[in-house]
C-alpha cells in the first residue's frame, strides 16, 4: 500500500547518452537535480541542498579578469600532497570583524582598559609613581577592584562589537622558514674608528715621593693627548690623562632597498619560545633590544662582547644607578678602566691587586691594617724617630701585627 504522500509524487528522469558522456534530469519531487558525467570519470552534479564536482585526474582554471569567491559558512580545504600560492603582485590576509578593524571599536575598548591600567600601577607603598610610557603621575592607594567593577559593563559591551574570530593560528609538524627577498644583504652598515672617542683613562699623580698610578696605560698608536689638571692631592699634582677608544658609526646602507623586510606589530605582547634547539639571532647590522619597563637577560652562563675589525669594540653601560652583585666576587679587568659614579657601596669585601690611589679624604670607621709600612707625606709610620728623656733623638722601629 502507498504511502499517504506517494500519490503527490511526480517521477520523473531524462537521461542523455552520448560516447562522451551522459547528462540526467532528474525531475523526481524533492530529488530534483542535474548531472553531467564524462566517460573518464567526472562528473558535476547540481542538487537542491549541495552542488558537487568530482575530478579523477588534473583540474584547470584559467580566469582572464577578476576573480570572487563569498562563503557564508565555514571552509575548509585539504591537499595530501605538496601546495603553492603563487601571487605575483600583494598579498593581504584578513581576520575578524570590520567594525573591529575599520571602526572605533579597538580604541573605545583601550581607552576604557587604560583606566583600569592606571589603577593596576598605583603605588602600594603610599608614595608618588610616574608611568614609564605615559610619564603621568599616578598616585598611590587605588581601589582596582572598584575601578575594574566600574568598566567592566562598558569593556563588555564595546567587546560585543568586535564580533567572532579574528585570530590567525599557524601550525606546523615539521619546520616554519619565513623569507623576505633574497639572501641576507651584506653591505657594511657602518664604520669602526679605532680611535673614535676621548675617554678618561686614568688619574697620574706627581710630586711628593713616588708617582703611584691607577691603571696600567696602553702604548699610544698616536701622538699621546695631553693631561687635563684636576686638582692638587696630598701626593702631588692630580692630572687626568685621556686617551681614544674604538667608536661605532652607524649607516643605513640599505635604506634604498626595496625589499627584504619583515615587520611584526602586536598590540598587547609577543610570546616567543623555542626547545634546546636554542634561539640564533644574527644581523649584518645593529641590533636593538630595548623596553620601557623591566628587562631581564639571564642564563646559565651570560657572555657579553664587543668586537670587530682587528677586535676592536668597546662596551658601554649607562645608567643613573648600577648595582653588580655576585656570590662569589666580582672581578673586572681592562688595560684602562675607569668607573665613574656618584656613590659606590660594597657589601662585602675588596680586594685591589695594583695601587688604591684617593684623590681627596680617606675615611675609615675601622681600623688600618698595613703589612709592610704606612707611609704619610714622606713619612713612615715604622721607621721614625721619637723624642725620648734627655733630648736625644732615636730611631724606633714600630712592630706591625702581620696580615
Amino acid at each position: 500500500m502507498a504511502e499517504p504522500n506517494e500519490i503527490n509524487t511526480y517521477r520523473n528522469e531524462v537521461v542523455w547518452n552520448h560516447t562522451a558522456g551522459a547528462m540526467v534530469f532528474n525531475n523526481t519531487t524533492g530529488q530534483e537535480s542535474v548531472s553531467i558525467a564524462h566517460r573518464g570519470g567526472a562528473s558535476l552534479v547540481f542538487g537542491n541542498q549541495t552542488s558537487s564536482e568530482f575530478h579523477p585526474n588534473n583540474k584547470q582554471s584559467m580566469v582572464q579578469g577578476d576573480r570572487y569567491s563569498t562563503v557564508k559558512g565555514d571552509r575548509y580545504d585539504m591537499t595530501y600532497n605538496g601546495r603553492e600560492d603563487r601571487v605575483l603582485g600583494d598579498l593581504k590576509i584578513i581576520t575578524g570583524s570590520p567594525a573591529f578593524i575599520y571602526g572605533p571599536v579597538a580604541s573605545l575598548y583601550l581607552e576604557k582598559q587604560a583606566e583600569i591600567a592606571a589603577a593596576q600601577c598605583s603605588p602600594e607603598d603610599g608614595r608618588l609613581g610616574i608611568g614609564n610610557n605615559t610619564g603621568t603621575e599616578i598616585a598611590p592607594g587605588a581601589d582596582v577592584e572598584s575601578v575594574m567593577l566600574e568598566k567592566e559593563k562598558e569593556l563588555i559591551e564595546v567587546a560585543q562589537n568586535m564580533g567572532e574570530g579574528g585570530n590567525i593560528q599557524l601550525l606546523s609538524c615539521k619546520h616554519i622558514n619565513i623569507q623576505a627577498g633574497t639572501a641576507g644583504v651584506t653591505f657594511d652598515s657602518g664604520i669602526v674608528k679605532p680611535e673614535g672617542r676621548v675617554v678618561s683613562k686614568r688619574y697620574t699623580y706627581t710630586g711628593l715621593g713616588s708617582s703611584p698610578q691607577l691603571g696600567t696605560p696602553a702604548p699610544p698608536t698616536t701622538t699621546p693627548l695631553p693631561p687635563i689638571p684636576v686638582g692638587v692631592s696630598t701626593l702631588g699634582l692630580v692630572n687626568l690623562e685621556l686617551a681614544l677608544i674604538p667608536h661605532y658609526e652607524e649607516v643605513n646602507t640599505t635604506s634604498t632597498i626595496p625589499f627584504g623586510d619583515i615587520t611584526l606589530n602586536a598590540s598587547t605582547k609577543i610570546n616567543m619560545q623555542a626547545g634546546s634547539g636554542g634561539i640564533d639571532i644574527k644581523s649584518a647590522g645593529s641590533m636593538k633590544f630595548a623596553g620601557s619597563g623591566l628587562t631581564s637577560v639571564g642564563g646559565a652562563q651570560v657572555n657579553i662582547g664587543a668586537g670587530g675589525v682587528n677586535g676592536t669594540g668597546c662596551v658601554y653601560i649607562l645608567s643613573k644607578f648600577t648595582e653588580i652583585k655576585s656570590s662569589t666576587g666580582v672581578n673586572i679587568t681592562a688595560p684602562a678602566t675607569m668607573i665613574e659614579s656618584l656613590d659606590v657601596t660594597i657589601t662585602g669585601n675588596t680586594i685591589i691587586n695594583g695601587d688604591l690611589v684617593v684623590g681627596k679624604n680617606l675615611i675609615v670607621t675601622g681600623k688600618i691594617t698595613a703589612g709592610i709600612d704606612v707611609v704619610a707625606g714622606g713619612v713612615s709610620l715604622r721607621f721614625h724617630t721619637h723624642p725620648v728623656i734627655g733630648g736625644t733623638i732615636t730611631s724606633i722601629p714600630i712592630s706591625i701585627p702581620s696580615v
